[in-house]
């Protein structure tokens, strides 16, 4: 079945026995004690959890791909040397359509049960006898299983050769459950962590952080954070779509599952102002509506250096809705060189050959997706990053606080975010906001940027300011520390 654990060293007393509990019979009585007689402390510590490089030749595909490594750490906690016997779960559980046996005295180890059994035994032991008995989460049991801070680095939970020296690994064995702690234990004293029984863990969560991009995706929503609410688990919606203020307002299916969504939720993340002002004017909504930007690294001190606005790039998909067309377009009739980098459509690709015409490979060059390093470099080397979307999932573009990070002038379109993005903490604009689908617009914020260089370099002194107060990776993980205190 699993092992248990006694989150808490009050179950004892101070000679390290079992506090005796009353109203119990006397098989209830043994089973407790032989439980609690054979805990065993686990010190707190750092693992790395998941399938580690050692485990890789007992890996399937699958197995490599479900599991990535990642750092836990973990407080002090009491675990059960052995797993549940029969004998303890019959005398506090049916035993209706359970095949027992009744060899062995009952030590063999609890098999065939559903998670629900398992956590209805844990249940039952609370109630009967008021110690705080749980099952491990599925970190606790890994790092109890490894060896916990006594481990040896093994393969197997205790052995690093032979299996069959730590668990049960013939056919027969593998077809029923066996006597518990009959091989060898691990680094802990623990028995039965490789092999005999599978292990039913407990993981519990505070709070439940859920990204959604709306539409039909709000259906899933509901249903998650329903079920969050009945086991008492906090929820957060993380908004990152640009079209919230349309939806929530739409009488149509994705307004109402938006709507009915939003009510079952604890807090609502949204990235820009206008999404924000709309929820905050709903009743039902106002009080858990909360503004929490993307963020980034900002690895660079602000670059003073004059431009002459003569280098664009736009960095992106190659969607038509990014203002992609018009920016070539706009291009063509401009004295300035254009880098288009990143992945799009041959049919994409044609219209922008077509557009750019007899400056296609002389000043305007089409890239198509590179990676990372060179597109940086290419964003260091110009002088403005041109975005103009209209695209109607927009919402907070990295590419632009990429930009403003760099000291660079941004043209764009005053789409979900972008608007809060390129105004700076004056309130008056770090950026050229132009009229969507216009590429007469984006001729004349080149121009101005080209016959007003000291402004334009001023507007990108305060783009960078704004990120660094905040957009910065410190700042808006702060914000959600915050907003998680809130919860928990």
């Amino acid at each position: 079945m699993y092992s248990l654990i006694a989150k808490h060293a009050y179950t004892y007393n101070s000679q390290g026995l079992h506090v005796k509990v009353k109203g119990l019979t006397e098989s209830q009585e043994n089973a407790i004690t032989s439980i609690l007689d054979n805990m065993v402390l686990v010190e707190g510590g750092t693992f790395i959890m998941g399938n580690t490089p050692e485990m890789n030749d007992y890996l399937t595909e699958q197995d490599s791909l479900s599991c990535n490594a990642h750092k836990v750490e973990l407080s002090n906690f009491y675990i059960s040397k052995y797993e549940v016997t029969q004998k303890q779960w019959k005398a506090f559980m049916s035993i209706e359509n359970r095949c027992l046996e009744e060899n062995n005295n009952g030590d063999t180890a609890m098999d065939m049960l559903s998670w629900e059994d398992a956590v209805a035994f844990t249940d039952t032991l609370i109630r009967m006898t008021g110690l705080n008995f749980s099952l491990p989460t599925e970190a606790q049991w890994e790092y109890a299983a490894r060896g916990g801070n006594r481990s040896h680095g093994y393969i197997f939970s205790g052995e690093n050769e032979d299996p069959d020296r730590v668990g049960w690994t013939s056919t027969e064995s593998l077809d029923k459950a066996e006597k518990v702690g009959c091989k060898r234990s691990n680094e802990l004293g623990l028995y039965d962590m490789t092999g005999n029984v599978s292990e039913w863990c407990k993981d519990y969560y505070d709070v439940l952080h859920t990204t959604t991009s709306g539409n039909i995706g709000s259906l899933r929503d509901y249903c998650v954070a329903k079920l969050c609410k009945k086991y008492g688990v906090k929820t957060i919606m993380h908004c990152r779509y640009g079209c919230i203020t349309e939806d929530i307002q739409s009488a149509g299916l994705v307004g109402r599952l938006l709507r009915m969504s939003m009510n079952e939720f604890d807090q609502i993340w949204v990235l820009d102002s206008r999404s924000y002002n709309t929820l905050k004017g709903m009743e039902n909504l106002m009080d858990k509506v909360y503004l929490t930007p993307n963020s980034i690294d900002v690895n660079e001190k602000m670059n003073p250096t004059p431009k002459d606005y003569k280098r664009v790039a736009f960095i992106g998909n190659l969607y038509p809705t990014k203002g992609l067309y018009e920016l070539v377009s706009a291009c063509t009739r401009t004295d300035v060189r254009l880098d288009v980098i990143g992945p799009g459509s041959d049919a994409v690709v044609a219209n922008v050959k077509t557009i750019a015409g007899e400056k296609l490979d002389k000043t305007i060059f089409i890239h198509g997706r590179l990676p990372n390093p060179e597109a940086v470099k290419f964003m260091h080397e110009v002088d403005i990053v041109a975005l103009p979307t209209y695209y109607p999932w927009e919402a907070f573009p990295i590419s632009i606080i990429e930009a403003m990070s760099l000291t660079k002038m941004v043209i764009s379109c005053p789409r979900a975010a972008v608007k809060d993005m390129l105004t700076d903490l004056d309130g008056k604009p770090c950026g050229m906001l132009v009229a969507p689908k216009s590429s007469d617009a984006i001729v004349d914020a080149i121009n101005w940027c080209q016959t007003h260089k000291e402004k334009a370099d001023e507007m990108c002194h305060k783009a960078y300011e704004k990120v660094y107060t905040c957009y910065r990776k410190e700042v808006v993980y702060d914000l959600y520390r915050s907003l998680y205190a809130k919860l928990v």
